[in-house]
């Protein structure tokens, strides 16, 4: 179950291959990637989606857009690119929405990386709940 949020993940984070998003890219990428829905199942642009963790020797934080890559996820889709080569990292990245202020409106999803070109991107979706 996840914490008194209005949003959750629509599953568990769900790994695939870049090039199934970014038709005719090469391997030397590395992300994580989704979208974010209302109750009913629309598209929601503007939520801000943070990004933080330690990857590759380095700290994390990032924030991004639903809607800022709806090029490749929907209309509500955000994407951030992490690295240029898939690197193995187990439970240090996690992404979360939040609002104008950065509180959080959703638990934090942990992710893992993987080296393997099939599994270099991982796709969280957010819905709303309540």
């Amino acid at each position: 179950t996840f914490g008194d949020y209005p949003f959750a993940p629509e599953s568990d984070p769900v790994v695939m291959p870049n090039n199934a998003i970014h038709t005719g890219e090469s391997c030397d990428w590395q992300g994580v990637g989704g979208k974010v829905v209302d109750i009913q199942g629309r598209h929601l642009t503007g939520i801000l989606i943070r990004l933080s963790g330690f990857y590759n020797g380095k700290t994390i934080d990032m924030t991004a857009i639903s809607g800022g890559a709806s090029a490749w996820y929907r209309e509500s889709g955000y994407e951030f690119i992490i690295g240029s080569t898939p690197i193995e990292s187990t439970g240090t990245l996690m992404v979360q929405l939040v609002d104008q202020s950065l509180v959080p409106i959703s638990d934090q999803v942990v992710f893992n990386t993987y080296t393997d070109c099939d599994k270099n991107l991982i796709l969280i979706n957010f819905k709303q709940i309540r």
